[in-house]
């Protein structure tokens, strides 16, 4: 007897560890998600397969997961799981695994986790995952990680765009229509069995006889009665065991006549308190139109120019998912030469932002970056865009024009006047200017510069009064001393120039019309500048201009400058505790809270003399550089949009009416009023914005490094306009 108890012990134990060897299954890691709806997502669980040594071998290509009521909503059509398992969607429901490891990997088995990033598909009860090993001698396994709402109406199909007046669809192909689907639950079965109305809300049931049959999964007794154009009823002239213990699906074709705006609706009423009702969405109809419009479509230009500004309305009440986006494209020869600021107003408002299309600077992009729903209008300003016509080509165009693409409830494409063109204009390169030599001025008041040509061999035709202006940079000026300096004329420019001193610089008047196409030139000798600033510069130069053409010029270093920044002390102060980047010394400042600009590293809001403003990105830290946004800080000293410019990756700044600053995207350079000057990093676009390292940034900008406090515990940067 006890050899027999010790042999069953024996045996039972073998068959229990055996059992335990070949296959622990699956098993759900999280919690179930209840009460879905078709086209939720789910998350929040994952399923972990556990599996034998000896079932690692056999089941290398063969185990699949089919999911019943959901798809692979999450994931792509091949990919990894871990580092050794890969699988491939065969089916929108079904993935495919593959296990491949090393064998001291899988001498113990393998054990992985799949998370279950899927949609709803069905609105069962429940939502399972079916694990298949592919072998008749290991069970399949099955996991319930989500239910749903059972008792529902949803759409199958996808919400189309229609026009007032259109039909639905026509009833008769029933691959061309959409259905409503509406399902009850066990529970619920005899509850409504008395009858569900389902009423449209925008639409009729044009294509309905009186009464008809309606399809069920579980009954061939299902019919219904047209109430009235907009509203039928159904009701079950057979009603089973069957329904009440498994619950049942109707299908209904949506068909019919389009006769509102707006959202199209089916709303479904089972005519019990207890089950609420179903409104789904099956189709829209635009109650307003998407368009895109000039301010002042009769703005002249010619080279260079602000247009008026360009709007974009939308009178209709569709929402926009987010990422839908807008472009806006000029026309022929014409580009962008910055990228322009955008105003918002109504649905839009806080919920766009704009750039240009990639590798385009004729081409904007305005995306929705937030979820709008229906219900309101709005518009989307694009203020002031400058454009400039190509150097290279002299064609000719009477209107500028844009094309506008968008994409809503509907597709829309078309083409708008935006500007009048002065037909025929020729583009000339601008008069080119040399300088023999730059004079070294240092600190003193006076320097005598050397000689300075101008010259011009293009087609450009001059007129008897036209200009050639000789601006130098902010607190410069040429002194006379009651003697002019000396100007001698060749070629086409022979006998007919005349210099006048004026405030910034001078002024070269022609005294004859002068015909195009041959060569001349201006030398101008005996220039003493006067100095009348204290101001720090570290270049001097001269901008020439022709009067028509004062977006077309050239400049040239004349001098170099320097001397200390003096500044006067506010008598308003608070003070503020910093750090400087390089240490971690804390340091003390005065600061007028008046006079100040505030950023914060990863903050979009900043304060310009105690005035709160908000930034497209936020500043941010690059290989231990603070990074601040060019356009805000410009704008924040008083370098005002109409004075920036940026083209293929080139930003302009003109600090004053003489000096420049110039910036290229990826550059760790920057060049200012013509010397270039390195960067302790190079400048990066962030989200339509330039970035620039903080302490390079500010000193070209004028602003002395003892005017500039960095807070190291709170990464506040706090800069003295002083």
């Amino acid at each position: 007897m006890k050899k027999i108890s010790l042999l069953l012990i024996t045996f039972f134990t073998c068959m229990m560890f055996a059992t335990i060897a070949y296959g622990a299954g699956i098993r759900l890691d999280g919690k179930v998600q209840n009460n879905l709806n078709v086209n939720d997502v789910t998350s929040d669980s994952m399923l972990i397969i556990n599996l034998s040594a000896s079932e690692v071998k056999v089941l290398n290509e063969k185990i699949t997961i089919t999911l019943d009521g959901a798809n692979w909503e999450g994931y792509g059509k091949t990919g990894s799981i871990d580092e050794n398992v890969t699988y491939e969607l065969t089916a929108s429901n079904v993935m495919k695994l593959k296990v491949a490891a090393s064998e001291e990997t899988l001498k113990s088995g393998y054990r992985f986790k799949i998370p279950l990033k899927t949609k709803i598909t069905k609105a069962q009860k429940s939502i399972v995952a079916v694990v298949n090993y592919g072998y008749n001698d290991i069970s399949e396994s099955n996991v319930t990680y989500a239910t749903c709402k059972y008792t529902r109406g949803y759409l199958s199909g996808s919400v189309k765009s229609r026009s007032k007046g259109d039909k639905i669809y026509q009833r008769g192909n029933e691959s061309s229509y959409n259905k409503l689907a509406i399902q009850v639950a066990p529970s619920d079965a005899s509850a409504v069995k008395n009858g569900i109305t389902v009423k449209y809300d925008g639409a009729t049931w044009s294509d309905y006889s009186k009464t008809g049959k309606v399809n069920c999964d579980k009954s061939t007794g299902v019919v219904y009665e047209k109430l009235n154009d907009t509203t039928i009823r159904i009701t079950f002239n057979e009603y089973s065991t069957r329904m009440r213990y498994e619950g049942y699906t109707l299908t209904l074709p949506l068909t019919g006549t389009i006769t509102g705006e707006g959202e199209i609706k089916a709303i479904v009423d089972f005519g019990v308190d207890t089950i609420e009702n179903s409104t789904v969405v099956f189709a829209r109809c635009p109650d307003g139109e998407l368009s895109i419009r000039a301010e002042n479509p009769n703005t002249q230009i010619d080279y260079c120019n602000k247009l008026s500004n360009i709007v974009i309305s939308d009178t209709s009440t569709q929402g926009y998912i987010t990422n839908t986006q807008f472009e806006v494209q000029l026309n022929g020869i014409f580009h962008f030469t910055e990228l322009p600021n955008i105003e918002a107003t109504g649905k839009f408002k806080d919920k766009c932002k704009i750039q240009f299309k990639k590798n385009s600077d004729q081409k904007l992009v305005i995306t929705i970056t937030g979820k709008i729903e229906s219900g309101e209008t709005g518009e989307i300003k694009i203020l002031n865009p400058i454009i400039q016509r190509d150097k290279s080509n002299n064609s000719s165009f009477k209107t500028v024009e844009v094309s506008f693409t968008g994409e809503g409830w509907e597709k829309y494409n078309n083409t708008t006047k935006v500007a009048e063109y002065k037909a025929g204009v020729v583009y000339n390169p601008p008069i080119q200017i040399k300088v023999s030599s730059s004079t070294n001025g240092a600190s003193s008041k006076y320097s005598a510069l050397s000689k300075i040509t101008l010259s011009d061999n293009t087609d450009r035709i001059y007129k008897a009064g036209d200009k050639i202006a000789l601006t130098f940079d902010n607190g410069f000026n040429i002194f006379t001393g009651g003697k002019l300096p000396n100007v001698t004329s060749t070629g086409r420019f022979k006998d007919k120039c005349k210099l006048t001193v004026t405030s910034s610089g001078g002024c070269i008047t022609i005294l004859d019309n002068i015909s195009g196409g041959s060569e001349g030139s201006i030398e101008i000798t005996g220039i003493i500048l006067e100095r009348n600033s204290t101001s720090e510069f570290k270049s001097i130069n001269v901008k020439v201009t022709y009067s028509g053409e004062e977006d077309n010029y050239s400049t040239a270093q004349v001098a170099k400058y320097s001397s200390l920044y003096t500044s006067v002390p506010s008598t308003t102060t608070t003070v503020v505790s910093t750090t400087t980047e390089s240490t971690t010394e804390t340091t003390t400042a005065s600061v007028d809270s008046a006079k100040t600009i505030k950023f914060k590293i990863g903050d979009t809001n900043y304060s310009v003399k105690g005035q709160n403003k908000e930034l497209l990105a936020p500043p941010y830290i690059k290989d231990g550089y603070t990074m601040l946004p060019m356009r805000a800080l410009a704008n924040a000293i008083g370098i005002t949009d109409d004075k920036i410019s940026y083209a293929n990756g080139i930003a302009t700044f003109k600090i004053n009416d003489n000096v420049e600053l110039v910036i290229t995207k990826g550059s760790s350079e920057y060049t200012l009023a013509g010397n270039k000057v390195n960067m302790s990093t190079s400048a990066e676009i962030k989200n339509g914005t330039m970035f620039l390292p903080m302490r390079d940034l500010v000193t070209a900008m004028g602003i002395t490094n003892d005017n500039i406090l960095f807070n190291n515990v709170t990464k506040e940067v706090t800069l003295n306009l002083n």
